[in-house]
């Protein structure tokens, strides 16, 4: 069963029948399969390398500039490292794959609660296991008053809403599933706690 955060500690979380997301949720799997089908995907098994490698690149938009994603994977940095990551939920389920191919490592993480922060999590694991410190920016003092222009909705896109509210100590991300506070690294730049 999948589990959410509720007002009095966890709940069971809704159901959603496979049919409704398809092939994005109609999956059951064990973190060891999940670690076989990543090894198999990062070793070129699945579809060869010269397909792989473009999924593994910067899109182009039409614009000409680039977005930290290839074709279906999420792209990021440890430090100096390529990361090739990718999530996924659905209610009451977190996963989470991450893979740093020059270290040749992967990280797989499931999680039968909505509320837990497995990518962040995984980032984390894949740190300690290359021997990097785990470190969060310096935060700052930012007035509340400069904080209080933040207030508002946002659209993070068209199916989420995000609602930042200020606080004495940050800001207060509040989306569909989580609430996260934003500590300030900069008058106008924040990141995540925890």
């Amino acid at each position: 069963k999948g589990y959410k955060q509720g007002e009095n500690g966890f709940q069971v979380a809704e159901y959603v029948h496979p049919f409704f997301p398809f092939s994005a949720g109609a999956l059951t799997t064990s973190i060891e399969d999940l670690l076989k089908w990543g090894q198999a995907v990062f070793t070129y098994k699945v579809l060869p390398a010269s397909v792989m490698t473009r999924a593994w690149e910067p899109f182009t938009l039409k614009d000409g500039s680039k977005i930290n994603y290839g074709y279906g994977w999420s792209l990021a940095r440890i430090d100096d490292l390529k990361v090739i990551d990718h999530g996924g939920y659905i209610d009451g389920f977190f996963s989470y794959v991450l893979n740093l191919p020059e270290r040749n490592l992967i990280v797989c993480i499931l999680s039968n609660s909505a509320s837990a922060a497995v990518g962040a999590e995984a980032f984390d694991i894949a740190r300690i296991a290359i021997h990097q410190p785990i470190k969060n920016p310096a935060s700052i003092t930012v007035a509340k008053n400069i904080l209080d222009e933040y207030q508002g909705v946002y659209e993070a896109s068209d199916k989420e809403l995000w609602e930042i509210t200020s606080t004495e100590n940050g800001l207060v991300a509040k989306r569909s599933k989580s609430e996260d506070v934003l500590v300030p690294v900069g008058p106008d730049q924040f990141f995540v706690k925890e």
